[in-house]
């Protein structure tokens, strides 16, 4: 699926012009340059949502960033330093689950260089504090079911809605575990079903690339899972 818009027109008294970002990890950045153009045009988003690296995207511009200034910022967050650094002991608790059992919040990659630079980028914010209102999709671990985040602090909801089960550990949020949010909602337009028009932007997914690991499995796997969850949920919208 290409990285250009889905205008999905609404009736209701709610929102004029919701955007809504795919995850999809740093190539769902594309969609900042959709905004772009939605600026230059004279229309104004007064709500964002997002999944996943979708909701990084979104939340920087809910928090009245430029198109430019998010760019950069996201750019800075999604690097491998941030974002896969593995666990060794983790691969040894796969290989050998006898020696080292993995635990609740298990999962092959650090959390801690990805939470450090969202604590950097948004501080103690509280999403319902934002200038642009903001819906964050997550899953909860326990049921499967979708979770909409509209309030909280801000950095804690953007790691629930990045911790991909195996890879990021789970996230304790409002008294429930989550999860990814592409494990339920890839493209959460169901979010945003009270906005009179909804602009929603899915980025092309690419296989991973390199020597053959687990890590690169499990990613392959999970891109190939949300595509098929994005068509259906758009195949019931029609």
């Amino acid at each position: 699926m290409n990285a250009g818009p889905t205008v999905v027109p609404l009736k209701g008294a709610g929102p004029s012009l919701a955007v809504v970002f795919g995850s999809g990890g740093l190539p769902a950045i594309a969609g900042l340059g959709v905004v772009d153009a939605v600026h230059n045009s004279g229309l104004v988003p007064d709500l964002y949502a997002g999944s996943g690296a979708g909701a990084v995207f979104a939340a920087l511009l809910a928090g009245g960033r430029s198109v430019e200034d998010s760019v950069v910022l996201a750019s800075r967050l999604w690097t491998p330093q941030a974002t896969v650094q593995r666990r060794w002991l983790a691969a040894i608790s796969v290989a050998w689950p006898s020696l080292a059992r993995p635990g609740a919040r298990f999962s092959l990659l650090r959390e801690g260089p990805l939470v450090r630079r969202l604590e950097a980028a948004f501080g103690r914010t509280r999403i319902e504090d934002l200038a642009i209102a903001l819906r964050i999709c997550a899953t909860d671990a326990a049921t499967g079911e979708t979770v909409i985040l509209d309030r909280g602090r801000l950095s804690d909801a953007l790691r629930a809605s990045m911790a991909q089960p195996m890879l990021l550990p789970p996230v304790s949020f409002g008294g429930r575990m989550l999860i990814a949010g592409a494990q339920s909602d890839p493209l959460p337009v169901g979010t945003v079903t009270d906005a009179r028009c909804v602009l929603a932007v899915l980025a092309p997914r690419r296989a991973p690339t390199g020597p053959e690991t687990l890590l690169h499995r499990l990613q392959a796997t999970m891109a190939a899972q949300a595509g098929q969850l994005v068509k259906s949920h758009l195949q019931a919208a029609h």
